[in-house]
Parts: C-alpha cells; structure tokens; sequence
C-alpha cells in the first residue's frame, strides 16, 4: 500500500466567527485536532501562527490537502544579541 503524499481533513459545521473544527491526518498517519477557516484576500500569511493548505473536497466534510505557507510558529525572532548589546551606543 503506498503512503498518501497529501494531509486529509474531516471538517464540522462552521461556528460563528467562519472557523470550524477539524481533525487532520498527515501523511504519516498522525492524526492531529485543529480550527480550519478560508483565508481572506490580502490577508499576510506571514504572521499567521497556522499552516496554510489548498484543500480539495472528497465528499461529506472529508478534504484533501497540500500545504502551501508554514505556519510561524512562537513570536517573532528580530534582535541577535549582538543587536541588544548595543543598542545603548547606538541609540543613547
């Protein structure tokens, strides 16, 4: 039996704010819970703290997908130490 290349994703009722409930299995069998809602025109993938999927519908709340944006995972990384020591001689 060959091993699926794409995550799938059985997906409840919408809730009010346009997000539902899912369950996803990677491609290792893994299952994994989540919140799945459409993203917006314009919207910045980058600051997104999910993954963003291209899904395809198979039939009665079940998608398949292929991830296209990893998630950022934890806050931003912008300052080395090097940066931080020294701000003082640069800004003071």
């Amino acid at each position: 039996m060959t091993k699926p290349t794409k995550d799938e994703f059985l997906i409840g009722p919408k809730d009010g704010d346009g997000s539902a409930p899912a369950v996803r299995r990677d491609a290792d069998g893994q299952l994994h819970t989540c919140l799945v809602r459409e993203v917006e025109e314009g919207e910045d993938l980058t600051m997104q703290g999910g993954d963003v999927y291209h899904l395809s519908p198979l039939g009665r709340g079940h998608y398949e997908g292929d991830k296209l944006v990893e998630g950022r995972k934890g806050p931003a990384k912008v300052a080395s130490p090097e940066y931080r020591e020294g701000w003082d001689r640069v800004f003071n």
